[in-house]
């Protein structure tokens, strides 16, 4: 007969070895060897353990096997316990399969909550960086463009007036046109103030 220790079946099995002290005491007693403390017979008990494991039967567990499961301390355990995200049963303990589910659902609302507020802080970085502007500062633009344009064209209207008498009537139309492009052009070239050069 082949014998290990707690430590030595946790490894072999991949478990920790409070859960092995667990499982083992509460599905077959008879595993432990009479006479050696901590000592199991090796073969019943990887036999033991891969039947409850295809039979689902190893789900009641203390909150330090829970813990050790999910990863995370027994403290965290308590308080998800307190906050209801943790369930106990009736007899105290934690079914394995539940809670690991709770636990995920709970990670995946608060990995949910860090993405909003991850996009929120870029989008903020994207406007401190210059990449968009306030409806404030558009309004503010598009007014002050449009009331040089405004300006423009009624300079524009007096150069063509003091330019009639001048030009032949042939001409006029050639005139006219390129005031009016002249003042396009300007209009084409407006550039406005950027972020950066806000205080």
């Amino acid at each position: 007969m082949i014998t290990c220790t707690s430590k030595q079946l946790a490894e072999i099995l991949g478990i920790s070895a409070d859960y092995v002290e667990e499982i083992f005491e509460t599905c077959n007693k008879t595993d432990k060897i009479k006479g050696k403390r901590n000592k199991y017979d090796l073969i019943k008990c990887v036999k033991n353990y891969v039947g409850n494991i295809k039979g689902n039967t190893l789900t009641d567990i203390t909150g330090k096997t829970l813990s050790d499961v999910i990863g995370i301390s027994e403290r965290t355990v308590r308080n998800l316990t307190e906050k209801g995200i943790l369930v106990k049963n009736d007899n105290d303990k934690y079914n394995l399969h539940n809670n690991v589910q709770r636990y995920i659902n709970d990670k995946d609302e608060w990995n949910k909550l860090k993405k909003v507020q991850r996009e929120t802080a870029e989008e903020k970085l994207a406007i401190l960086q210059n990449r968009y502007h306030a409806d404030e500062d558009i309004e503010f633009i598009l007014t002050e463009m449009l009331a040089k344009f405004k300006g423009t064209l009624e300079a524009a209207v007096n150069k063509i007036d003091n330019s009639m008498d001048i030009v032949t009537s042939e001409n006029r139309k050639e005139m006219i046109q390129k005031h009016i492009m002249n003042a396009l052009l300007e209009m084409a070239e407006y550039n406005p103030p950027s972020n950066n050069m806000k205080e």
